[in-house]
């Protein structure tokens, strides 16, 4: 159940951070604000969604498993490729910053 509740949050936590393939939010929501507003969500809104993981896993299940630490590492560097890749191609500021953050 533990295990459940952990990969539950992983999903829910990840959707806000943009982890693939849930990423597809991001670089809708980017183009569509201000350049501040832009800057805000690279900046705090996605870090609550990290920091959220982190309470998350922490603070209520206690010290998390080692295959829960693993697969978040792969699932971030998977995550990080595609956003590199995706950034690489893209001449809009605002979508470069949606994927590269």
């Amino acid at each position: 159940m533990r295990a459940l509740i952990a990969l539950l949050a992983l999903i829910g936590f990840g959707a806000k951070v943009g982890l693939v393939p849930m990423q597809v939010w991001l670089p809708r929501a980017y183009p569509s604000t201000s350049g501040n507003v832009a800057a805000a969500m690279a900046g705090i809104a996605l870090n609550v969604g990290i920091y959220g993981i982190l309470r998350f896993e922490f603070m209520f299940l206690g010290i998390p498993s080692l295959w829960i630490g693993i697969f978040l590492m792969l699932w971030g560097a998977v995550t990080a490729l595609v956003g590199i890749l995706s950034c690489a191609v893209q001449d809009d500021l605002k979508r470069f910053i949606a994927y590269s953050s």
